[in-house]
């Protein structure tokens, strides 16, 4: 708490003095400060017992076998487009 005060106590002289880049410079020292304190003690959770028994093999083969059929309806339209732009002769 104390670093807090000091540091209110220089915001304050600098705006007093009007010195607006040097309370920029304080008040992202203190937020970058704050942000490391933060993310130092952080640690990801483990999931692993939770995900260990799950298979995604089926649900990966469907969407595989959904998007092969649509590669196949849009290959069969292009294909239709080209032979009948020759027809027309275009």
């Amino acid at each position: 708490m104390n670093k807090a005060k000091q540091l209110q106590g220089h915001i304050q002289s600098a705006l007093a003095r009007g010195m607006k880049h040097h309370v920029i410079e304080k008040a992202l020292a203190a937020g970058g400060l704050t942000m490391a304190s933060v993310s130092a003690f952080a640690v990801a959770p483990d999931f692993t017992s939770l995900t260990a028994s799950i298979d995604f093999s089926t649900a990966i083969s469907a969407i595989l076998l959904v998007m092969a059929a649509l590669a196949g309806v849009y290959i069969i339209m292009k294909g239709g487009d080209l032979i009948l732009s020759k027809l027309r002769g275009r």
